[in-house]
């Protein structure tokens, strides 16, 4: 299995202050295994294409998928066709940073009834069957995450096996986190969709009333891998034990010391795959 980051968690790193430069956090990340880093597409209107490209390739990184997060306008007819033009302009970005995984977010902040949000589910079918079948034209991969929001109507295991029946090319991010959200289970999750998974984030949270994190009610803190409640070790032994070998990204959603808990996470993930 390969090791990866998000390039956004050093890029606010570095602007916060705690890097001087990206150089100085893939110095410190890379000797511990990572090989790829997943970015937001929305960054590449703060920094250059090129210069991007240079950095990864200084230090034998590629990218391993491109994601997009936008707000779903589900009833809106002009916006759904203007989210399938820009899905063609983000897989002509895949083409350009050399990846072939493609992983759109579309958001949907809220749904006023149990109608409305099949609505917007049938909506984002509709969207993805059209992303799936452009992105065959560029070798790329489309895929869903199980996301946090639980208007978002890919956010319980139910959704997702019902749009990943929809959309048979579709393939599966597995989130290890965003279920604690929904009251679902990640481990379950992947149970079920192992065959359709081709990539995963590792996002371990625990409760907290104070935590950094409040979604659907609930609120927590983003833990290094390992800290928190989700079942990481079970999920990355089935993993292996199925013969997965794509991406494992380190997901924490805290901006404060990015690095030292990306090691503090490579080290728990090799504690359990490399011993």
């Amino acid at each position: 299995m390969l090791y990866g980051v998000f390039f956004g968690q050093l890029y606010f790193a570095k602007s916060k202050g705690e890097l001087k430069t990206l150089a100085e956090g893939f110095e410190r990340i890379v000797p511990k295994g990572i090989s790829y880093v997943d970015i937001d597409s929305s960054l590449f209107d703060k920094i250059d294409i090129e210069e991007y490209l240079a950095l990864l390739k200084g230090y034998n990184l590629k990218t391993q998928s491109l994601f997009s997060l936008f707000d779903f306008n589900f009833d809106d007819k002009s916006a759904l066709a203007s989210f399938k033009e820009d899905a063609k302009r983000q897989l002509e970005m895949c083409a350009k940073i050399g990846t072939s995984m493609f992983m759109p977010v579309p958001v949907v902040s809220k749904v006023n009834s149990p109608n409305e949000r099949t609505d917007a589910r049938n909506a984002l079918i509709d969207y993805l069957g059209y992303t799936v079948e452009k992105s065959q034209e560029y070798g790329v991969t489309t895929m869903i995450e199980n996301y946090s929001n639980n208007s978002c109507p890919f956010s319980y295991i139910d959704d997702i096996k019902y749009i990943l029946a929809q959309v048979p090319d579709l393939k599966y991010a597995l989130d290890t986190g965003n279920f604690y959200f929904c009251d679902d289970d990640a481990f379950d999750a992947y149970s079920l969709f192992r065959e359709k998974t081709v990539h995963v984030h590792l996002k371990d949270i625990a409760p907290s009333s104070g935590g950094a994190l409040t979604i659907n009610g609930k609120c927590c803190n983003s833990l290094p891998i390992g800290d928190g409640d989700v079942k990481i070790k079970e999920t990355l032994l089935a993993l292996q034990k199925d013969g997965y070998t794509g991406g494992l990204t380190i997901e924490i959603n805290d901006e404060n010391d990015s690095v030292p808990k990306i090691e503090k996470s490579v080290d728990y993930i090799k504690s359990i795959l490399e011993n």
